[in-house]
């Protein structure tokens, strides 16, 4: 597939991306409210074993040092497709981003909201964080793993062991935990159900 440099939007939106990953990792490092909060909300975690709790939080560790290194690599691993590929792969609706084959491609309608299209600047950073983790986790994208944020109950009733591969769990973890809420019902949470935030 030939590819084009990446929306210019991507300029904004990266930085906005990267602030909600580093406040994730740094969070991480608390053993406070919020962290409890954010990781029972987005990783179903009062359900995870205490005997499995250290490993999990090692891999969502990682999971998240890896999405960091997948927007400094950005240049590199951020891509956009040529409009005709888009509308034959996905016909007149596509994706605004998708992950294929190691690297992140932006559609054109990866834009800025306008009216009723495009989208808010803290809708598109979620989709920042989310296809950055299909980059890296292969299980990121099966059908019982990647459920959307704004999908519950079913988001909510994920399994742990699952749950730490959803990209949505990491996007919205980060939010979660960048904008300090203790609470974070799905209509708070910013992706899809928010477009124009």
């Amino acid at each position: 597939m030939r590819v084009l440099r990446p929306p210019p939007v991507l300029d904004e939106i990266k930085p906005i991306a990267a602030r909600w990953v580093a406040s994730a990792r740094a969070s991480l490092d608390a053993d406070d409210a919020l962290l409890r909060a954010a990781l029972e909300t987005n990783f179903a975690w009062d359900r995870a074993p205490a005997s499995e709790q250290p490993r999990l939080l090692s891999f969502i560790a990682d999971h998240f040092a890896s999405i960091d290194r997948v927007l400094r690599e950005s240049e590199r691993l951020f891509r956009r497709p040529w409009p005709w590929d888009v509308r034959r792969f996905f016909g007149e609706h596509p994706p605004p981003a998708y992950a294929f084959d190691g690297y992140v491609y932006f559609t054109d309608e990866f834009r800025s909201y306008e009216g009723d299209r495009g989208f808010g600047p803290m809708c598109l950073a979620a989709m920042v964080i989310h296809e950055s983790v299909h980059v890296f986790d292969a299980r990121s994208g099966e059908p019982e793993i990647h459920i959307s944020e704004w999908d519950e109950p079913k988001f909510s009733a994920v399994p742990p062991l699952l749950q730490i591969h959803n990209p949505s769990a990491y996007a919205s973890f980060a939010a979660q935990v960048h904008h300090a809420q203790l609470e974070w019902p799905r209509e708070a949470r910013f992706g899809a159900g928010r477009r124009a935030d």
